[in-house]
Order: structure tokens, then sequence, then C-alpha cells
């Protein structure tokens, strides 16, 4: 079977193990942490996050389907609406 023969759930290519991304997460935690603690609003506003998922939307790291990041394993449709979350491409 080939990958275009796949049903479009499933998946061929891989994410980041659970302990890498959880790394991750928790520098952005800590990051979005200290934003909410100096008294600044984390989130972005909608059309910051329609241009960041435009980019997202281009990329070959990024599974339109699930809209999940290959490089980081992350929902980026919730990461895009924070001001601190960075694209693992450094895209955005």
């Amino acid at each position: 079977m080939k990958k275009d023969d796949l049903p479009e759930f499933i998946d061929p290519k891989q994410y980041p193990d659970f302990w890498e991304q959880m790394k991750g997460f928790k520098n952005f935690i800590g990051d979005v942490g200290q934003t909410v603690a100096s008294g600044t609003n984390p989130l972005v506003d909608e059309n910051f996050v329609q241009k960041r998922l435009n980019i997202c939307n281009e990329c070959n790291h990024f599974n339109i389907h699930s809209k999940r990041c290959y490089l980081c394993g992350c929902f980026m449709e919730h990461k895009a609406k924070f001001k601190d979350a960075q694209c693992p491409m450094s895209m955005w």
C-alpha cells in the first residue's frame, strides 16, 4: 500500500516521542507563566493566529488533517494563540 492510498486519519510520519514533547511543553509553560506574572495578556489576536496558521499550512512539517506539527508534536491551532509560542522552524 502506498502512502497516497492510506486514509487521511492514518499518519505515516512520526511525531517526537512523549518525553521530548514534554521538555518543550515545560519551557513553553514557563514562558507563558512569566508573561502572566508580569500582568501581560499571554494571547495574540485572531488575525495574528490566522497569519501563523497560514504559515503552518504551507509547511512540509505540518499535518493539515490533524493540525499538528511533526517537529514539535504540538497542535498548532492551540499553540498559535500564545504570544510566547514559537515555530520550531523559526517561521513565526
